[in-house]
């Protein structure tokens, strides 16, 4: 899996596309890890605008990077999560551990702080 990411100042901004199910879940969470092994002092967020579908294997990667995050006292935000894929956070309270914000904009905002 091919994620396409940028850095903005010590933010990493994710964007990937499609569906996020089980048979994507494995190369998801690599690339995930790349990233995250070339970004070790950066906040994280991940843009999922263009995703049609999220399953609990996907979530449980996510849920997976934000644990790691937090150990290096960084954060994982996720923003423009709608539809289907924003009923499954809700379901599964995932909200609960990853904050989610309206816009990529405000995800940049929260994590740069006041």
């Amino acid at each position: 899996m091919n994620l396409q990411s940028k850095v903005i100042d010590n933010i990493v901004i994710i964007y990937p596309r499609g569906r996020l199910d089980f048979t994507l879940s494995m190369a998801f969470e690599k690339a995930l890890g790349q990233i995250m092994n070339e970004n070790k002092e950066r906040h994280f967020v991940i843009n999922m605008r263009d995703i049609d579908y999220i399953n609990s294997s996907t979530l449980r990667v996510i849920a997976v990077l934000a644990q790691n995050l937090q150990k290096r006292n960084l954060k994982l935000v996720t923003c423009d999560t709608r539809g289907i894929v924003r009923r499954v956070f809700e379901i599964t309270n995932v909200l609960d551990l990853i904050e989610v914000a309206g816009s990529e904009e405000d995800a940049v905002a929260i994590l740069k702080g006041p």
